[in-house]
């Protein structure tokens, strides 16, 4: 008889902002609250971690905010039953090899994936092995600062070249076939285009079960091709900031029996000093506002236009970025809703501009051009 098992995933986790008290006293109940025994109860949880866990490394040169916690931080979460570790995302390689490598070392006593100190280790997938089942799972981010090369460490990047094909080879080798993705654009609650085409990509490949983590926010879920695609599982020790988008997570839940394989989610909101589940009220509501919102998944059309709505919200921060302009630029531009930029990129501008970073082969000279500005 194929007896039950039970997997428990989280979102993302860093014990560094908000929480740091909370882990300098080593108090998990205090962190984590009513969700440990659910951890606890399971055959494996599974969190992102979200920054390196070391004392050693210097910050690398990068745009955005380099994070990092205390090794010790990760007994907390082995206190709670935490005993999977995806380690593939923007922030793994913040302070560079040795830090990244530190990390693994720390996590003794877990399973680790989706880092490593080459490409061929950080593409490794996880195999998990349970009364008679095996259970894969693959983690993947996608490319900042972050990325694992052929003799360099970090995390495994996303190739649908290599990647898709590497999922159906695991599928065929696994009763169950989890992928954690940690892409997508953050503070948004659908698929991009792009992003829904991976995912179901990913689905059709043989994945049964893909979780977008990064965006910082609660997404939206389909069924496709008998697979589950949860886009966006919200933060899980990420702080807390007053915003209800930010403070509000997801426990994903897995359950693999004799009846059928069953995916659950379950919602919890940051406090003052760590997580704890929403009232059943509250959890339904936040459920309820997801499938509404998921019911639009396959209307090519909706997903279109609120991509181009959310796109053209963001146009004012984003577009200096691209023209590598100041903070003083940037915040003027805000202010004027994005006329600096217009005055400055005419319409043949941005055409050329557009077909530079659109066109593949183009895209790759670019990006050649601008590493090597870096070195």
């Amino acid at each position: 008889m194929k007896q039950t098992i039970k997997i428990c995933i989280l979102g993302d986790v860093c014990p560094q902002w908000g929480f740091r008290e909370s882990f300098d006293k080593q108090d998990e109940s205090l962190i984590f609250g009513d969700v440990v025994p659910e951890l606890k109860n399971a055959t494996f949880s599974v969190c992102n971690l979200e920054a390196p866990a070391s004392r050693r490394g210097k910050r690398i040169n990068k745009c955005g905010p380099c994070l990092r916690c205390n090794p010790e931080d990760l007994e907390v979460l082995k206190a709670v039953g935490i005993n999977v570790l995806s380690m593939a995302n923007n922030h793994i390689l913040d302070y560079g090899k040795e830090a990244l490598l530190d990390s693994i070392d720390a996590c003794a006593g877990c399973y680790t994936f989706g880092a490593g100190k080459n490409q061929a280790e950080a593409e490794k997938p996880l195999f998990l092995s349970e009364n008679g089942q095996t259970i894969g799972m693959i983690s993947y981010a996608e490319e900042e600062f972050n990325g694992a090369r052929r003799d360099s460490a970090g995390a495994n990047l996303f190739d649908p070249y290599s990647s898709l094909p590497k999922i159906k080879r695991v599928k065929a080798i696994c009763d169950y076939l989890i992928v954690l993705y940690h892409g997508g654009i953050e503070h948004y609650a659908l698929p991009s285009p792009l992003l829904q085409k991976k995912c179901r990509a990913m689905a059709d490949a043989g994945a049964d079960l893909i979780l977008c983590q990064h965006s910082h926010c609660i997404g939206t879920r389909e069924k496709y091709h008998g697979a589950e695609i949860l886009y966006g599982q919200g933060n899980a020790i990420f702080g807390r900031r007053g915003d209800s988008a930010w403070d509000t997570g997801l426990l994903t839940t897995v359950v693999l029996s004799e009846d059928g394989n069953r995916v659950s989610y379950r919602a919890f909101s940051a406090k003052e000093q760590g997580i704890s589940f929403l009232l059943p009220e509250e959890n339904q509501a936040v459920l309820d506002r997801m499938d509404q919102l998921s019911q639009k998944l396959d209307d090519e059309e909706f997903i279109k236009s609120s991509w181009d709505k959310f796109c053209a919200g963001i146009t004012p921060m984003d577009m200096p970025m691209l023209l590598g302009w100041n903070r003083i630029f940037n915040k003027l531009n805000r202010i004027l809703k994005n006329r600096l930029v217009k005055w400055f990129m005419n319409r043949k501008k941005a055409m050329i501009a557009m077909n530079l970073i659109r066109c593949d082969s183009h895209h790759e000279v670019i990006q050649t051009i601008l590493e090597n500005m870096q070195k």
